[in-house]
């Protein structure tokens, strides 16, 4: 085979890669699509998401309204899992972890001979007490409580544990600390007093008794019928 025939052969696979290649772009150009031309239309976001789905997350029940029905009962059976590094007996005595009799409402970091991690440290110096909130804050994470704690258990993450070990705390105690009072229910916005109402100056409607509806009717009806009497007694017109 001599060269012009291998230049024919390479030509002709040359012109076929050049027209494919043309004929692409020729595509593309052709079938572009079309875009922010004419009215469009947004397809509405499916449920659950965006803003929607952040006021649809339950709030958090506060640790006061937990502790309302919260077991101590319970909590004992979850104290098992602490008893190894803390005594929460009266005798009080400090093993890897403080002693937790009289924790609740108890300074932060007071315990004596115990040598506490700085980061505790400083919340005590800083006049911090084991409040309900402080505890139950600190057993569902030690180390977001209280980073650089010392303290390696993990926590507890259900909210109905952590009231029930509470509750099992606050009776190791001499004087038990008084239970937290369950938050006031905000009032809805459609139980507005009337005078408030009309000092906004919207209308207001009070309900009338059946009763006094029932005497309307019947002294209309009443009133009717001597009309009609007192109409066939006139005489007639001449």
């Amino acid at each position: 085979m001599n060269s012009f025939e291998l230049n024919k052969i390479f030509g002709a696979i040359l012109g076929t890669l050049v027209f494919v290649m043309g004929v692409g772009f020729l595509a593309e150009a052709i079938y572009a699509p079309i875009e922010n031309r004419g009215a469009t239309y947004e397809l509405p976001l499916p449920e659950g998401t965006g803003e929607q789905a952040a006021e649809a997350e339950p709030q958090a029940v506060s640790i006061a309204e937990r502790l309302q029905t919260a077991s101590a009962d319970t909590g004992a059976n979850l104290i098992n899992r602490c008893q190894s590094c803390h005594d929460y007996s009266a005798s009080n005595e400090n093993r890897t972890g403080p002693g937790l009799w009289n924790i609740v409402g108890r300074p932060i970091a007071n315990h004596e001979g115990f040598a506490y991690s700085d980061a505790l440290a400083s919340l005590g110096e800083a006049g911090d007490s084991w409040t309900y909130e402080n505890l139950d804050a600190f057993i569902e994470s030690p180390r977001n409580f209280a980073p650089g704690t010392k303290m390696t258990f993990a926590g507890l993450s259900n909210p109905e544990d952590r009231a029930n070990l509470i509750a099992f705390l606050r009776e190791q105690a001499d004087n038990p600390e008084p239970l937290p009072e369950a938050p006031a229910e905000p009032a809805g916005e459609d139980q507005a007093e009337p005078a408030d109402a009309i000092e906004n100056g919207e209308p207001t409607l009070e309900p009338v008794p059946v009763e006094d509806t029932v005497e309307a009717a019947e002294e209309a009806a009443q009133e009717a019928e001597a009309n009609e009497a007192a109409a066939g007694d006139e005489p007639a017109a001449h």
